[in-house]
């Protein structure tokens, strides 16, 4: 399968994971500095794409010694926003642009892209619940989450919901995370 890149994209913080052969090898939540771009959120998405490009670059690039000439192409997973209808909304879906926007600039800095996918959130993670605050490891998809992955892979995850939702990402393209939906009440698998 070779390399897959998964971006959980985001304005602030958004969240990559890279995958060699459907394992996991890196993870991160990427701090974005508050004054990149300030006000011109066409710069900023800009900015932000070139930073999870520059950081999935140099987690591939981790992985080989100097002499290696040639890293292969990824496969690219970054979540396309959902819009839902205002009752159901948490914020405003023009901000939902912004973070897709993020995630199409990651994918255009990158130079070796052999293939995109975008699914949903309901794509790959159903409707399981993820945690936005406090401990992101006791949500219902984190759970799901640490689930599929070995000891090792699980210690390469820092404790935020952007990285988690990242390798959540990559675990449902490489085929270790299918999409669970869940009645209200019961406990997922």
């Amino acid at each position: 399968m070779g390399f897959v890149a998964a971006i959980d994209p985001g304005i602030r913080s958004p969240g990559a994971a890279l995958f060699l052969d459907a394992v996991l090898v890196a993870a991160a939540r990427i701090s974005i500095p508050k004054t990149l771009h300030e006000g011109e959120l066409g710069l900023r998405a800009h900015g932000v794409g070139a930073i999870i490009a520059a950081w999935l670059d140099g987690a591939r690039r981790k992985l080989y010694d100097e002499f290696t000439p040639m890293l292969g192409m990824v496969d690219v997973v970054y979540e396309w926003p959902q819009i839902y209808r205002a009752s159901r909304s948490k914020g405003r879906p023009g901000d939902l642009l912004k973070t897709l926007a993020t995630g199409a600039a990651a994918v255009a800095h990158m130079s070796c892209v052999a293939d995109v996918h975008t699914p949903t959130p309901h794509d790959w993670a159903g409707n399981t619940k993820k945690a936005t605050t406090g401990d992101p490891w006791v949500s219902e998809r984190a759970r799901m989450v640490a689930r599929r992955l070995s000891a090792e892979e699980r210690a390469l995850v820092p404790a935020s919901h952007d990285a988690i939702d990242a390798v959540a990402l990559g675990l449902w393209r490489v085929g270790r995370f299918d999409a669970i939906r869940v009645n209200y009440g019961a406990t997922p698998g």
